[in-house]
């Protein structure tokens, strides 16, 4: 069975011994030559099961077996590898072609939607979290670049993240399970254990499949403050059930639960102009616990001229976080030590989606309706012991005799309460026809309708400043609809060629803003969707026999009246809409098979994401004008993976050498106090060896030169905070396959 690295992807071939390499296989042709090929990854990122080679338009898959070659349990660890796109470290999100202005969370919906089985696992409001998916035992993951607003709503205004889970097999009995040790350079020790077990209940009709992670990433980070060696560890626990049942031919009903925790003992960013590189300092740590449920019932109908699908999914995230903010309002509650922060926050949804989709042929064609409902809430709380008895003797002169009591009641200084209520609801749908054997025009889009609602509620200390009150209750609400349209179209001479050419458009949530401000600083009652056109073309190729994949493309984005996050003289936060930008660039992907045995895969981004309306930004920051390079759009993005897979050598060693570098950015707009990251090279070795039939051993170094590299940042109260690339990483991995 081959594994691929695809849209332009590359073969992680598994032969009989169990160990995974990337080769060039062979299948022969009339009169029995030997012609190579690549076995592609089936995706469904047109809400159809196709070959990705065969999609017009800019789709990476990786499958199981890939991510397993380049040692890829997280997102940020095969994210690097695909074109066009970057990972935040900051608020862990994706941008996608530069269509983003912040490496943080926006104040509303963010800009790249992620999905798993086609389930959303985003917010329609300020995002609550982003769950980072396990790869292992993972189908195929696939990465769609540029706006998906056509097929998959708002959120996927850059593009789109489609996870999906290995199906059950209802004839098959299997195992497999893998554990790792690892140590971070100047760190601790990390590891992981996970399973996944495939069990037939009923042959033919029933299956029940069962995945557990359990993951552990070592602390590499000093507290200085609490004392605490290596204190931003993180472990990742829980796993998915899923259940298939074939009643009758043509019909299956399967069922998807999935539970995630991922728990953070301390900060993950240093300061390094305080205290050196990877150390930090609070009074206590700042942990944090985030956590993903879902329950998805799906039916697929086999009616002969089509599949009718339908889908029914309750989806809920909750955060919880404590952080230590001594140091920023120590001035505002003098002598009180320590002063925390604490988050609540959560959201439950349901999405319901009903689509038919054609059978293949001369004219095919997708329609469907979705529903989604989703509340969130968001709880804040700052508190520390004495808070009351400090404010009053600090601040009796200036608010009056008792304000300690009335403005901290049991020393929680201030609070604030924001439920929140998005629905969206579309038509959707896509019809292709083949004009002649070689042409193919596809038109599509989406009518959809949004909807939001809240209310905030606010008390404390901090209210005296803004609007000299001690309570407020304002209310929000915002609606939209519009049409979201696409066009493409393909010509596909012979099986080594396809070119396109494609125009879509993408859209996001608007919202309410919830804070009214001090009169004269005009925070808008709401903010509305983006518009986003994307025109792009591009080529997909297979040459010198199939030894060598070429794919590139050519892309436009004309973005207007844009999401900002800004903020008021006195320090609060709204969205609004401003400015427009312009990202163009070219992606350019090869996969080169030299001779038997040896691969190379590169991949090579240029961007150039900037504004071509200037805005006002607030708070008394100067204006940031027309020019100004889009946060965290590098200009330069390269990416190799060369492997040899020596299969007549004892143990069939595959050795896989890696390489990443990414340009200079900002992590925001260098007008508003953004700071410089990126600009530099990670390198990384793995050599896998078959140790027996159903037993493979890896052993791995990433970032081999202990490249410190910035990946985030910002400058607060105190000093520059920067999110630092993990240092150098060894370790080893046993894989075990069994039944």
């Amino acid at each position: 069975m081959g594994a691929v690295l695809s849209g332009t992807g590359f073969e992680a071939r598994r032969d009989r011994s169990g160990a995974v390499a990337i080769v060039r296989s062979a299948a022969p042709a009339e009169g029995g030559a030997q012609t190579s090929r690549l076995d592609d990854v089936v995706v469904t990122a047109t809400k159809r099961s196709e070959n990705v080679r065969q999609i017009a338009g800019s789709v990476t898959a990786l499958n199981n077996a890939a991510l397993e070659q380049i040692g890829a349990d997280e997102l940020d660890e095969y994210i690097g590898f695909v074109p066009g796109v970057t990972f935040n470290r900051q608020s862990s999100t994706v941008t996608i072609r530069g269509v983003s202005t912040t490496t943080g969370l926006d104040q509303g919906q963010g800009s790249t939607g992620y999905f798993i089985n086609d389930v959303p696992l985003t917010d329609p409001y300020y995002s609550v979290g982003v769950p980072n998916i396990d790869g292992f035992d993972v189908e195929s993951i696939a990465v769609l670049r540029g706006p998906q607003g056509t097929l998959f709503g708002s959120a996927s205004l850059g593009g789109a993240i489609n996870y999906k889970a290995a199906t059950p097999k209802l004839d098959v009995l299997e195992f497999h399970g893998e554990t790792a040790l690892e140590s971070v350079h100047e760190g601790a020790t990390g590891g992981t254990a996970k399973a996944a077990l495939n069990l037939p209940v009923i042959d033919g009709r029933l299956a029940v499949r069962g995945t557990y992670v359990y993951r552990e990433d070592a602390g590499y980070i000093d507290n200085l403050g609490t004392g605490t060696p290596d204190e931003n560890r993180g472990v990742t626990q829980g796993g998915r059930f899923q259940a298939l049942w074939s009643p009758a031919e043509g019909t299956t009903v399967s069922y998807l639960y999935l539970d995630q925790t991922q728990r953070s003992e301390g900060t993950s960013s240093d300061r390094p102009t305080l205290y050196g590189e990877l150390a930090n300092s609070t009074v206590v740590p700042n942990r944090s616990k985030f956590a993903t449920r879902i329950h998805s019932l799906r039916l697929d109908q086999d009616l002969g001229f089509g599949t009718l699908t339908a889908t029914a999914t309750h989806h809920e995230k909750a955060l919880a976080a404590v952080t230590d903010i001594t140091a920023a309002y120590g001035a505002f509650v003098p002598g009180v030590s320590p002063l925390l922060a604490t988050q609540d926050y959560g959201s439950k949804g349901e999405t319901f989606e009903v689509r038919l989709v054609s059978k293949p042929g001369r004219f095919e064609y997708l329609v469907g309706v979705m529903y989604d409902r989703t509340r969130e809430r968001f709880t804040d709380r700052y508190l520390g012991e004495g808070a009351a008895a400090s404010i009053e003797t600090a601040w009796a002169d200036t608010f009056g005799p008792g304000i300690g009591a009335a403005a901290a009641p049991e020393d929680v200084f201030f609070t604030s309460d924001l439920p929140f209520v998005g629905t969206e609801s579309a038509v959707f749908g896509e019809a292709s026809y083949k004009l002649t054997p070689e042409l193919k025009l596809t038109l599509g889009g989406r009518l959809f309708k949004t909807e939001s609602e809240t209310t905030s509620r606010s008390s404390g200390f901090f209210l005296l400043f803004s609007g000299d009150v001690l309570a407020q209750e304002l209310d929000g609400s915002q609606s939209e609809d519009g049409f979201n349209p696409k066009v493409s179209l393909s010509w596909t001479p012979d099986d080594h060629l396809m070119a396109y050419a494609t125009v879509s458009k993408g859209f996001r949530f608007g919202g309410p803003n919830v804070n009214a401000g001090l009169p004269g600083e005009n925070i808008p009652p709401t903010f509305s969707s983006d518009s986003l056109i994307n025109y792009e073309v591009g080529v997909r190729s297979t040459l010198l026999d199939g030894r060598w994949l070429l794919d590139a493309s050519l892309f436009y984005i004309d973005w207007s009246d844009i999401q900002l996050r800004l903020g008021t003289p006195t320090g609060l936060a709204y969205g609004t809409n401003a400015a427009g930008a312009e990202n163009k660039g070219v992606e350019v992907s090869s996969v080169l098979f030299p001779f038997e045995g040896l691969s190379l895969r590169t991949a090579v981004t240029y961007l150039d994401a900037s504004l071509t309306e200037g805005f006002e930004p607030g708070a008394g920051a100067p204006t940031v004008p027309s020019g100004t390079t889009l946060p965290g759009a590098a200009k330069w993005k390269v990416s190799n993976i060369l492997s040899y897979d020596w299969t007549a050598a004892p143990l069939s060693p595959t050795l896989v050498l890696t390489h990443q570098y990414v340009s200079e950015s900002y992590s925001d707009f260098e007008a508003t106090g953004g700071t410089p990251q990126g600009d530099y090279s990670k390198f990384g070795a793995r050599l896998e060896l078959a140790i027996r039939p159903t037993l493979d051993l890896t052993l791995y170094a990433d970032n081999i030169f202990d490249e410190r590299g910035t990946s985030g940042g910002f400058v607060d109260a105190e000093s520059f905070v920067r999110s630092i690339e993990r240092p150098r990483t060894v370790g080893a991995t046993l894989r075990f396959r069994g039944f």
